[in-house]
């Protein structure tokens, strides 16, 4: 790696390398925060696409540059934090359409609201400009880190899923309370295959050289030792191995995206939606049984109204021979004693019915409310209960 010099020093001479970002009708031009430390090999600078969440501007995350650069962390990064563009829908500024999110699929996901992916296409394309002004000013993608916030995190996302340029080449993606736009369905893998990217994007592993790993190791293994055993191990083929410019680079042998995990997604993902148009149709036919055993549960039964219709007749007989038996004035008549004692004891059994009834209505509401009204009544129906 070249040598690196104060950074105050190096902006008076002259060595600063200012780079040229692209403009965009309608946009604002990005926030340039130039790296405080320059290398003599560009290569070994990077630079941080830093990008702001929907309602905010370049501005909102200038502080957080300027933390980093007053303290001397990262002065070779170089830092860039372009603007979205004022939605007019939105009344605010944006990366494209924003849609309303919910933490849970929509029960009908007929009505759901499409996410913006022209919108979204158009600001990838923005955003590889961005990255493809850093690559000409000798920066490798692998030294590039996309990254932010809200939007910005589902659109850094969705430039390393998607991008034909850049996907998987970046140094990182960094995504802060964010999300993955486009998961529904399989359009992440329908846009990969247009660009001629794999299904999937596998495992990344970044590229070192023996420079790097030296400066890793804090010089504890030197520069050459560390070039001889990568040279060793490429030419075992544990790992591979190529140029970039006057250096080799290498990494770790990765094995090529398994096509057929795609097809159990998707036959997984057909087996979810039998299961739940499945679950639908099972919770349908037990709402129509539980209706039809409340019907059922109010019909009588005919042997239940023939032996109802015995008991009044022999009450009836009871009631017929009682009241002969008082018109012929062979009973004896009660004195105003008896007649006393007996309105007494109604009047006591009248009071402990009540309470009793109360107790019973306080203690059913308490079912109730752990049961619920519906399981409630089934219950009731089920003890043959009747109030």
């Amino acid at each position: 790696m070249g040598s690196v010099g104060d950074p105050t020093a190096a902006v008076s001479a002259g060595r600063p390398r200012r780079m040229t970002l692209p403009k965009s009708h309608g946009r604002e031009d990005p926030v340039y925060k130039q790296a405080t430390m320059f290398t003599e090999t560009p290569a070994h600078g990077a630079a941080f696409i830093f990008i702001h969440g929907l309602g905010d501007d370049a501005k909102g995350l200038e502080d957080v540059a300027d933390q980093f650069q007053k303290n001397n962390k990262l002065p070779y990064m170089n830092w860039i934090l372009p603007n979205g563009i004022e939605d007019k829908d939105a009344m605010q500024r944006a990366w494209y359409r924003p849609t309303q999110f919910k933490p849970f699929p929509a029960d009908r996901p007929e009505l759901k609201e499409e996410e913006d992916e022209e919108g979204m296409r158009k600001t990838v394309e923005y955003i590889e400009s961005l990255i493809d002004a850093c690559v000409n000013k000798g920066l490798p993608p692998n030294r590039i880190i996309l990254g932010g916030f809200s939007q910005g995190a589902a659109i850094s996302l969705l430039t390393d899923l998607t991008s034909a340029k850049y996907g998987g080449k970046l140094a990182g993606i960094v995504s802060l309370m964010g999300y993955l736009p486009l998961a529904d369905g399989y359009k992440i893998q329908d846009l990969r295959a247009k660009c001629g990217l794999p299904p999937t994007q596998g495992r990344q592993n970044r590229p070192y050289s023996a420079t790097d790993i030296s400066t890793n190791l804090k010089n504890r293994v030197s520069k050459a030792a560390a070039a001889k055993l990568l040279k060793d191990m490429h030419e075992r083929n544990e790992i591979e191995g190529r140029a970039a410019g006057k250096q080799l680079i290498y990494h770790v042998t990765q094995d090529e995206a398994d096509e057929a995990d795609l097809g159990k997604l998707q036959e997984m993902d057909a087996e979810t939606s039998r299961l739940k148009s499945a679950t639908l149709e099972l919770k349908a036919e037990e709402k129509d049984l539980r209706q039809a055993l409340r019907q059922e549960g109010t019909q009588v039964p005919l042997p239940e109204l023939r032996m109802a219709v015995d008991t009044l007749r022999q009450e009836e007989a009871d009631l017929s021979a009682r009241l002969a038996t008082l018109q012929n004035g062979s009973t004896k008549p009660i004195s105003v004693e008896e007649r006393e004692q007996i309105n007494s004891e109604h009047r006591k059994w009248s009071r402990t019915a009540a309470v009793r009834k109360k107790i019973r209505k306080e203690m059913w509401a308490e079912i109730e409310s752990h049961l619920g009204k519906e399981k409630a009544a089934e219950t009731k129906e089920m003890l043959g209960l009747e109030f």
